[in-house]
Parts: structure tokens; sequence; C-alpha cells
């Protein structure tokens, strides 16, 4: 297959050369072409193939439009027309685009591989040839910025677009008193200290469950001695002291279950408490012709 598609492209140059010659032609309209006019065929031709070759599909489309027109021969006519459909349909574009932040941007410079595009942004497509481009976006009081892009073959309006950050706001300066020689005060920082009730209520809490814990098993053990020696018929001073037992055990757990209730009400609902900013002061001495001035300046915290 390879071997008949040379054998005739090698018979079509043999022909083309052939007819460029200036040789007097007596048929179609080969006579009608002037040497230079064959000669600036034949060049067209050759061109064509080798802008093809080397993917330059511009330089392709421009020599096959002069190839293709009437004036040439059937033979380099026909094939110039059928290669120019191919190239003008795999001729990709590209549309430049700018930002600064979330604003489009116009008045920019785009130069791509190192040669100039454009000045000014509108939007409108360029036919540019497939590969990888480096284009270099430029506008004034701006670092340019570079983009490199594969743009392939037959594509529509690839878009290519740069964004600048938009400077910052400076931050406002603090206000300085005149000779103070201090920064604005910071911002009072806010507190929750545990109040000291807390930790009474915390101790009583404990002290009471202890109290508890130790009237409960000392009744515990009294009533089952009682029961275990005079029971029923134990003495009426021995019952009297095992109820007082019971009921210290039993006043003890109460005032534990205050007290830490207290304790936790007190902590959950502590009040929110500023603490005191430092001192700022600063002292000056100006020279006077007879003396001196001593000035103080500062804040005063209560």
């Amino acid at each position: 297959m390879h071997t008949r598609r040379r054998a005739g492209t090698i018979v079509k140059l043999i022909a083309v050369a052939a007819w460029a010659l200036p040789l007097t032609v007596s048929f179609d309209s080969w006579s009608e072409t002037t040497p230079d006019g064959r000669k600036e065929c034949v060049d067209a031709y050759v061109r064509a193939q080798e802008y093809r070759k080397s993917d330059d599909l511009l330089g392709a489309r421009a020599s096959l439009w002069k190839c293709a027109a009437t004036v040439c021969p059937g033979i380099i006519q026909s094939d110039c027309t059928s290669w120019l459909n191919q190239v003008v349909e795999s001729i990709p574009s590209v549309v430049l685009e700018a930002k600064l932040g979330d604003d489009s941007v116009f008045e920019v410079t785009v130069s791509m591989d190192g040669t100039a595009l454009t000045k000014q942004l509108d939007g409108k497509p360029i036919e540019i040839n497939p590969g990888l481009h480096t284009f270099v976006f430029e506008r004034a009081g701006a670092a340019p910025i570079e983009k490199r892009v594969i743009v392939a073959a037959r594509a529509r309006s690839q878009v290519v677009s740069a964004t600048w950050t938009p400077p910052q706001p400076a931050a406002s300066a603090p206000l300085h008193l005149a000779g103070a020689g201090a920064e604005a005060p910071a911002a009072p920082v806010r507190t929750r200290p545990v109040p000291v009730l807390t930790y009474v209520l915390g101790g009583v809490a404990v002290a009471a469950f202890g109290t508890f814990v130790g009237f409960g098993a000392a009744a515990d053990q009294t009533q089952h001695d009682l029961e275990s020696s005079c029971s029923p018929g134990c003495s009426s001073s021995d019952v009297s002291s095992l109820k007082a037992r019971f009921i210290v055990a039993d006043i003890a757990a109460g005032v534990s279950a205050l007290a830490a209730g207290g304790a936790l009400a007190v902590f959950f609902t502590r009040p929110e408490t500023r603490e005191r900013e430092p001192v700022t002061s600063a002292v000056r001495v100006a020279p006077l012709n007879r003396g001196a001035t001593l000035e103080w300046t500062g804040a005063l915290s209560f």
C-alpha cells in the first residue's frame, strides 16, 4: 500500500515538473499559464506538503490557496483543493481572556512563543497552529503571567485565561498619642473565675457524705449486733441509740446532696468578669530656657 502511494506521488511530481517547464502546450488551459505562473503553482504545491509535515497548518493553508487556483493544472488543483479542506478543518483557535480578581480586564498584551498576538483582548477567536505553546499576558503595573497550554488540532475557541490577584488594602496604622510612645490598648480579656463559694459547698458536700458513710456503717453494725444478742428484748436505750445513728446518717446524706447541688449551681452560673489591663505610662522631660518641664502620660486603672 505504501509503495503504491509513493509511486503515485512520484508520478504526480514528475507530471508537475514536466508541466512547470517553459514549453508551449496547446490543450486545456495550460498554454494560457505563463512560465512564472506555472512555477508559482509548483512552488506552492511543494511548500504546502512541507508545511503539513511540520504541522504548520497556517502556512499550509496559505500555500494551498495558491495551488488550488483555477490557473493551476487539474492534477495540482485537485490535490490542493482536497488538502485545503482537510487543513482548514484541522486549524484550531483560542480565545484569550484576563481577569483582575473577579473582574475582566481588556488592556492586556498577549504574546505566543515570543511573537505578539494582540495588544487588547476582544473575545474573538484567534487561529493558531496545534501543539504546545507558551502564552505571556502583560498589563501595566502588574507582573506578567505565563501560561503553557497544549492546543489540539480541530479545537475551537479554546479558552486561555490569566488572572491577577487584586492588591490588598493596607491595614490602618494604630493611633499613637504624641509623645506617649505606647500602642493602642488591647481588647480586654474576659474570663469566668470559679467562685470561692463553689469550693466551700463542695467541701461541705464531701464532709457530709463522709458523715453519712460513717454513721450509716455504724448503724448497720449496731443493728446487726442487737439482732444477734438481745432481739427482740433489747433495752430502750440501745434502740434509741440505733435510731439516732440512722437519723444522723440520713441528715448527712441530705446535706451532702444539697451542698453538691449548690456547688454545681454556683459553678455553672458564675458571671463573666474582665481582667484589669496593665497600666501603661510614660515620662518625658522637655528642657526650657530656665529649667525643664516634666510630663507624665498614662492610664489609671481602678
